[in-house]
Formats: C-alpha cells, structure tokens, sequence
C-alpha cells in the first residue's frame, strides 16, 4: 500500500509552501540543496524566509558517507529541527541520511546500527524528473567506493512540491538521461516480482505519460503543462518502485557507469532493453508458475502503455528511442573475455532477485557482449 505524502502547490509564488513550513512550527531548517539551487524560482523564496535556514552543499553526485556525516554534524550543531532537500536524487538521498542518522548516539559508524525511525519534518522539491527519489523510503550513498542502500519507512518525505519551473534549467543532456531513468523505473517495477495489481498500475500510468509528453519535453522550452506532466510521471515511477524495487535492468547497470563513465539514466536503459527481449525469448525461465502465469500480460499491458501493439514492437520502440537520444554508447570493438568478466562479477544480486525470468550467467555476459558490441 502507498504511504501518503503531503503535495504542495507550487503556485503563487510559493504560498502553499510556506503555510506548510509555517505550520510545522520549527525553528531551524537544514535545507541541502546543490550549487543549481540559486538559478531556481524557488531560492528566492528561501532566502526571503524569516525562520533561519542553514544551507548544506558538501556533497557530490554519486553522495560518499562522509558528506554525510558532514550534514549531521551541521543539523545537530545548528540546531535544527526540520530538513528540506532541494535537487536531485543525490541531494534527496544525502538529506534522507542526514534525517535518518540524525539521532543515532554511536558515531563510530552509523551504517552498521539499526535506524531509529523519527518524525523529522521532511519535504522535497526535485529538481529533475527522474530519479523518483521524493516518493521512496530508501537512499544510496558510497563508502570507500562500495554502494550502500540504506532504507526505513521514516526516510520517506512528508511532504513533496512538484515545481515545474524547476526543469526549465535543467541542461538537455540530464533531461534525456533523468526521462529514461524515471522510464525504467516505471517498466521495472511493472514486471518486478514485488508487484501488485496496485503498484503496477502506477506503474503504467507513468509510462503512459512519459511516452505521450517525451518528445514535447525534450524539445525547446516545453509548456508548464508538460514539465508537470514529466514531474509527475517520474513520481509516480517512484512510487511503484518504493513498493516493488527495481529488477536486472538496474542490476547491471551500475558497473557500466563506473567503469565506461555514462550515466545511471543510460545505462540502465541500455541493460533493460536487452533484458526485456531476453526474457520475452525465455519466458519458460519465469522464477515461478504465478509470475510466468502473469508476465506475458504485463508484457502486453506495458506495450499499450508504450502505443505499441506487440510487445516485440515496445522493445524495438525502446531501442530506437535510444537510438534517436544519441547519447555516448560504450562500444568496446576488441573487448577481452575480462572486461565481460569484470561486469558480470559486479550485478548487484539483490536487485537481480527481483528480476521475474531467471538470468544465469552466460545471460548476464550475452548481454553485456551486444552492449558493448553495440548489437541488439
């Protein structure tokens, strides 16, 4: 079931946000936020605020644990009481630490306690459409270059502002790459073993608005109407895999971005197009009579969320929507057996679980060959 958020109204210059701040009575705010934040409409707003903000900006994409650290110390030592988090999927997730260690007493290492849930007063403003990180009760920061997910139900926001203005300063390149993140969230989660007839149909609404509004978005100064639109998609995205996690496309796709230096967004998809037509090929692989039973529906369901009437059509719609992105591709012409090797060894086997049709490992290193090899 979903967990209720609070929606703010971004009209009005920012009216409904600040009767929310105002009626949570606090007295000091952490807000995190990147550099981005003093080209935004909304910055105004905060810098304007007459409760005292302290402004958290120590962190990096790809958020390590000592930026973290960093934000507590600043929550305890200013004496906040309320966190606002202003950005992207990083910023979200730094500050969803924050509030989750805030009040832990062993500062030795929080990552290996048990998180206390509190009632922090949380609220996120995304600045990109992708991530879904405003409507999830988890976060990934990085220690000593290993990924750590770190979850609990408190992690989740109060309350989100979907401020459309916001994606009108976003660079083309991180507007392609956030669409396909939040896209395949959203078909992931549809087929995810953790789905329910309630996740997945969140799951294909969100598709069916990127797929009726991307090629409006991605063009020169979208409407407001479809900057909401994406807004909203990519939360709903969120939502779905707050309930049924992500599956192989992500699996896989996490080396690649570390290794050949292209975006999570990319890379995802690059995986998941290749896992889709894998696992249409290989139904009988199903992890189960139920989901084997379910699938070829889920199949179908998402290719008329995509305006396809197969689901051989969706997957070939998908490629070719990567194609006309013409975004960096890792093409390896000579790859050596140890570079498919490497990245087989990385899937992260959690995510992977998810996944609804089994990939052993000459799948795994099948696919990871036409990525590289620039075969579909």
């Amino acid at each position: 079931m979903f967990t209720k958020q609070k929606i703010i109204a971004a009209e009005n210059n920012y009216t409904a946000l600040g009767e929310y701040i105002s009626n949570l009575n606090v007295k000091k705010i952490l807000l995190v936020h990147g550099n981005s934040f003093y080209k935004l409409p909304v910055a105004e707003f905060f810098l304007s605020l007459k409760i005292p903000v302290v402004h958290f900006t120590e962190f990096t994409p790809n958020p390590i644990y000592d930026s973290v650290l960093k934000g507590v110390d600043a929550y305890r030592e200013n004496i906040c009481d309320a966190i606002i988090a202003i950005g992207g999927g990083s910023a979200i997730d730094v500050a969803k630490c924050i509030k989750l260690f805030a009040f832990m007493k062993d500062e030795t290492d929080y990552l290996s306690q048990k998180i206390i849930p509190n009632k922090i007063p949380f609220i996120a403003v995304p600045t990109t459409a992708g991530t879904g990180s405003e409507s999830t009760h988890f976060a990934v920061i990085y220690r000593a270059e290993k990924k750590f997910s770190v979850a609990d139900k408190s992690a989740l926001p109060s309350a989100v502002m979907l401020d459309p203005a916001a994606l009108k300063f976003l660079p083309p390149y991180q507007k392609k790459v956030c669409l396909l993140d939040a896209l395949c969230h959203a078909i992931e989660a549809a087929w995810s073993v953790n789905s329910s007839d309630e996740s997945r149909a969140v799951s294909f609404e969100a598709i069916r608005l990127i797929c009726a509004y991307k090629n409006f978005y991605l063009a020169e100064n979208p409407s407001e109407t479809c900057r909401t639109q994406i807004l909203y998609a990519s939360r709903l995205a969120g939502m779905a895999i707050n309930l049924a996690k992500t599956t192989a496309g992500h699996a896989l796709s996490y080396k690649l971005t570390s290794k050949y230096g292209i975006s999570h967004g990319h890379a995802v998809a690059l995986c998941l197009a290749r896992v889709w037509k894998y696992m249409l090929k290989n139904l009988n692989c199903a992890v189960n009579e139920s989901v084997k039973m379910q699938l070829p529906k889920t199949f179908q369901r998402l290719a008329e969320c995509m305006g396809c009437e197969s689901v051989e059509a969706a997957i070939s719609t998908l490629q070719t929507f990567l194609q006309e992105l013409n975004l960096a591709e890792p093409l390896q012409k000579n790859f050596l057996e140890k570079d498919i090797d490497d990245l087989a060894e990385s899937v992260n086997v959690e995510r992977l679980a998810n996944n609804p049709v089994s990939l052993n490992e000459t799948a795994i290193k099948n696919i990871y060959k036409l990525i590289l090899s620039g075969k579909f």
